[in-house]
């Protein structure tokens, strides 16, 4: 899947970027990070439900812009610790100066370094997004980088290849369209990012460890369901063995699944479903089982996950008296 024109290194002031973009990496960069309110673009926020700077050390972000052959492309490593600049979630903004439709292509990989000669070291998931430039607004385009989806990436001298067919990339786990409609995105707000602050630190972050403490884990059925709990946070998580990824404490090791997305669970009555994939992987003892429970409030994207690497530091409050299942 590689782009008609190589990628090229080039810093956010280069003058030929700066006709389409105004670039805004959060934790360090030279734009505010709030586009201007009459600008028209994107703002591209980057997650991942991985521990960063223990499972990856690597993150590339490229950019093909709406017009013209000049491409951003940046590697940051300087993550996933504290003191240290780019924290998750990052955003990118593509702010659209020309106000143009036309279409715009993303790729956001990562990787772990000194493993393979690629931008990102030993590539561990890529994501490939083509979309188009919003005339009228900033809208929010969420790239969330799956356990689920680790090696579906390939290795090339200058380049991460993605392994699905020419089209698709993965998410939930399978290869999809790689085609996303703007006018489906919902309009960038901050809180719907950083845990209902802001990029400063405001907000509430999902402490993955504390809120399954007290998580049981649930035997899946051959349509990929579990049952579902009593109580209305619901909280599901798979578990993997120690090594393997994912938020890990004292020795248990969790990638959490959110709710009513394509890449987490969606409850229908008193079952929940998940993707087909998970119970694929448990299948292939790649993971262990499912993990439930209701201890704290469900894990949206809004609210993302704690840890050195989060730009949020307060978790959501646990509630000590619900009941973990039913």
């Amino acid at each position: 899947m590689r782009p008609s024109v190589q990628p090229r290194l080039l810093s956010p002031r280069t003058n030929a970027l700066a006709r389409f973009f105004c670039i805004t990496l959060f934790g360090g960069s030279a734009c505010s990070s709030e586009p201007p309110p009459a600008s028209a673009g994107l703002m591209l926020v980057v997650d991942t439900d991985l521990a960063p700077g223990k499972d990856f050390d690597r993150l590339q972000i490229e950019v093909k812009p709406p017009a013209g052959n000049v491409e951003y492309s940046k590697v940051f490593s300087e993550f996933g610790q504290p003191g240290l600049p780019l924290s998750f979630p990052t955003t990118l903004a593509v702010v659209d100066r020309n106000r143009g439709a036309e279409s715009i292509t993303f790729r956001i990989s990562i990787g772990k370094s000194g493993l393979e000669n690629s931008p990102v070291g030993k590539p561990l998931v890529l994501r490939e997004i083509v979309t188009e430039m919003p005339t009228d607004r900033v809208a929010l385009l969420r790239v969330h980088l799956e356990w689920m989806c680790i090696g579906t990436a390939g290795a090339k001298p200058d380049y991460v290849e993605g392994l699905c067919p020419e089209g698709g990339t993965c998410l939930g786990g399978r290869c999809q369209d790689w085609t996303i409609d703007s006018k489906s995105l919902p309009t960038y707000d901050e809180r719907s990012v950083f845990g209902g602050g802001s990029s400063r630190g405001e907000g509430a972050c999902f402490d993955t460890s504390a809120c399954f403490a007290s998580g049981v884990t649930e035997a899946t059925d051959s349509n990929c369901t579990v049952a579902r709990p009593v109580g209305n946070d619901v909280n599901v998580a798979l578990a993997v063995p120690d090594g393997a990824g994912g938020i890990c404490s004292g020795g248990a090791c969790l990638v959490v699944l959110e709710p009513n997305s394509s890449y987490g669970w969606i409850g229908n009555g008193d079952r929940l479903e998940l993707p087909t994939a998970a119970c694929d992987l448990i299948a292939k003892k790649s993971a262990i089982g499912v993990v439930i429970t209701t201890a704290c409030p469900s894990k949206a994207s809004s609210l993302p996950t704690c840890g050195p690497w989060s730009a949020i530091k307060t978790p959501a409050t646990l509630d000590a008296s619900a009941p973990a299942v039913k």
